[in-house]
């Protein structure tokens, strides 16, 4: 029983990595990407699943996403593409000229 949960687990996994490959690559995201960064050249360095059920209630603490990755620079940038609808209260905000600052916020705790 627990290797049928482990394959379905894996198959489910799977078919969710693949609908997000195609919503990327048959997206805009690089357009977006490349004009953001005033770039000719835009590369995929790593894409990361976060999951957050609609109603777990709980706010996503005000944070940089830079202090999670192991690059620099100033032609680096993070996109969020929701795979669901989204009400526009609840979409991700941004604050303008915050990449700029000397200080970086990495919440220590999210559970979301």
């Amino acid at each position: 029983m627990r290797e049928l949960y482990r394959s379905l687990q894996w198959r489910y996994s799977t078919i969710r990595r693949l609908r997000f490959a195609h919503r990327i690559f048959n997206s805009p995201a690089a357009k977006v990407g490349a004009e953001l960064m005033d770039s000719k050249l835009v590369q995929l360095f790593h894409e990361h699943v976060l999951v957050k059920e609609a109603a777990a209630g709980v706010p996503t603490p005000w944070h940089h996403d830079m202090p999670y990755y192991c690059v620099e620079g100033p032609k680096t940038l993070s996109l969020w593409i929701p795979l669901d609808d989204i009400p526009r209260e609840t979409t991700l905000e941004f604050v303008v000229g915050s990449h700029q600052w000397a200080k970086s916020f990495r919440p220590q705790r999210f559970n979301g």
